[in-house]
């Protein structure tokens, strides 16, 4: 996988360019079909570019395991944003709120999202966390020994289920209560 990515100094991301060669065995549908969904759609970003190539090897067939070709998207879309919220000296919680999508920039025809509940789970998660205070602590030198200790942080979203974007005449609904 290789991932370049471009951001303002202000933390509003400007293009990402993806590409993967990955392996599906000896048959299509292979192991790249999703990899790149979460650069695709994870973040606000207006310039997106992924490439992905599949080469057959004399292999079974490619089949999923628990979110196939997401942990290593994820990966890579996470380091990166970890990166860049370093090289512009901005919170890395901060850079990933600043760049919620408020649509789906990954499915056909942009649909919106009537809230992907990714800015209150970062927000109140890292104040639950004590985020600001652990990462003060991480950075500060303690001890002369190899070890170290880290904080991190990261973000994720799965493509199918009860998540989808909905037109917005079903996104709106009232419910009465007994």
């Amino acid at each position: 996988m290789q991932l370049k990515a471009g951001v303002k100094k202000d933390g509003t991301l400007t293009a990402m360019e993806f590409s993967c060669i990955a392996t599906g065995g000896a048959y299509p549908a292979g192991g790249t079909s999703l990899v790149d969904w979460l650069i695709r759609d994870l973040y606000l970003c207006p310039n997106v570019k992924t490439e992905m190539k599949d080469f057959y090897i004399n292999a079974g067939p490619a089949r999923p395991f628990r979110a196939p070709g997401h942990p290593q998207g994820a990966w890579a879309l996470e380091q990166m944003m970890d990166a860049l919220a370093e090289k512009i000296g901005m919170d890395p919680v901060e850079l990933r709120v600043k760049n919620i999508p408020s649509y789906s920039q990954g499915r056909e025809g942009n649909p919106p999202y009537t809230t992907t509940g990714l800015k209150e789970c970062l927000v109140e998660g890292a104040k639950a966390f004590g985020w600001e205070e652990a990462r003060k602590q991480s950075h500060s030198p303690k001890g002369s020994g190899h070890m170290r200790k880290g904080v991190g942080m990261a973000s994720c979203l799965w493509f199918a289920g009860g998540g989808n974007p909905l037109p917005l005449r079903l996104s709106r609904f009232s419910r009465t209560e007994a």
